[in-house]
Formats: C-alpha cells, sequence, structure tokens
C-alpha cells in the first residue's frame, strides 16, 4: 500500500520518484538531480527516494543536491537494500527513474515490473527494449537533464498511472519462468 509506506518513509508529498541500486557514475544520478532542479520549477510538492549504497564520490551528488536545492526533496538510503526492504521502496513510487549514461541491461527494470511501476529511463540500447512509452514507462534524451525535466512533468500531470498499473500486469507475463519454458520447448 503506498499511503502505508509512505508513512513508514515519513513522505507526505503527492509524487514519489524512486532511483534504486548501487550508484555508480555511468548511472547518470547526476543528470537526475540536474533534471530535479529544472522539474522543481513547476512541481514542488515531491520525493525522490534514492536507495543504494554509494560506489563512487558521494560527496560529488551531494553538493549537487545543495546546489539545485533539493535537500528538501529527497531521502537518501545510502545502504545495501535487504531484499525485506525492496518492496518498501517500490511500493512508495509513483515511477522508477533509471539516468543510466549507459548500460547493457538493468535489473531494475523486471523488478519495477514485478511491483507494476512505470519507469522513465534514457533512450539507450539495453533499456529502451522495454519502454512501451505511456504504458510501460517514458524515455528521455541519453545525459539530458532538460528531456528528463520535460517527461517527469508529462508523467506528473498527465499519466494515468491505473492504465499503465493494468498494463504492466499483463506486459511482465512474457517475462515469466513459464513463458520461457515454452519458448525453449
Amino acid at each position: 500500500n503506498q499511503k502505508e509506506c509512505h508513512k513508514r518513509l515519513n513522505i507526505d508529498t503527492d509524487f514519489t520518484i524512486l532511483f534504486f541500486g548501487l550508484i555508480r557514475d555511468y548511472k547518470g544520478i547526476d543528470v537526475l538531480l540536474d533534471a530535479l532542479s529544472k522539474f522543481r520549477k513547476n512541481k514542488n510538492n515531491f520525493k525522490l527516494i534514492i536507495a543504494g549504497e554509494c560506489y563512487s564520490q558521494k560527496n560529488k551528488y551531494l553538493d549537487l543536491i545543495k546546489i539545485n536545492k533539493l535537500q528538501n526533496n529527497i531521502i537518501w538510503d545510502d545502504s545495501y537494500i535487504p531484499d525485506e526492504n525492496v518492496n518498501l521502496y517500490f511500493s512508495a513510487c509513483d515511477v522508477v527513474v533509471l539516468p543510466y549514461k549507459k548500460a547493457s541491461q538493468s535489473g531494475v527494470i523486471p523488478i519495477s515490473f514485478n511491483y507494476n511501476k512505470l519507469i522513465l529511463t534514457s533512450n539507450i540500447l539495453g533499456l529502451k527494449e522495454f519502454v512501451i512509452p505511456g504504458k510501460t514507462g517514458y524515455l528521455f534524451e541519453n545525459e539530458n537533464p532538460d528531456s528528463l525535466s520535460e517527461t517527469l512533468l508529462e508523467i506528473c500531470y498527465k499519466h494515468d498511472f491505473n492504465k499503465s498499473h493494468d498494463f504492466i500486469s499483463l506486459y511482465k507475463e512474457r517475462f515469466t519462468i513459464d513463458k520461457l519454458a515454452g519458448d525453449i520447448m
């Protein structure tokens, strides 16, 4: 239940964004923080949950948070997230953002779909193949904070979350072990 998760995380906003996983430079959290500076001009009532251990220069990101005046908009759990807490973060969010600069794949996408969560990812190979625009997610131009901010605004103000929830429920069936076994047979 999203409201219960908001209560547990002390979130009192109407739009919650999740960045989940180990924090490494190639994952583009700097692009996300710059985009949120622009996003905040049109939507101040939001939270970004950063859930994951930082494997790069944390001070660089803390400086970006301060420069972009996002201190009140961010919850950062800078630790390894144990399996029993994964549901808390995914259930609390409205959209999962993957602002990766490069990637061959991401385990965050199937976890997002497991919770029927919309994804917003950069338009790079390895990630964009999982996005059916407006249904399973949205794409933004790689390493472009303006594009990311504009797409977040579109999601926040125009997206029908009930429809995408239902669509993702059906879409993820193509990734089940039963489907894989059937395809192999």
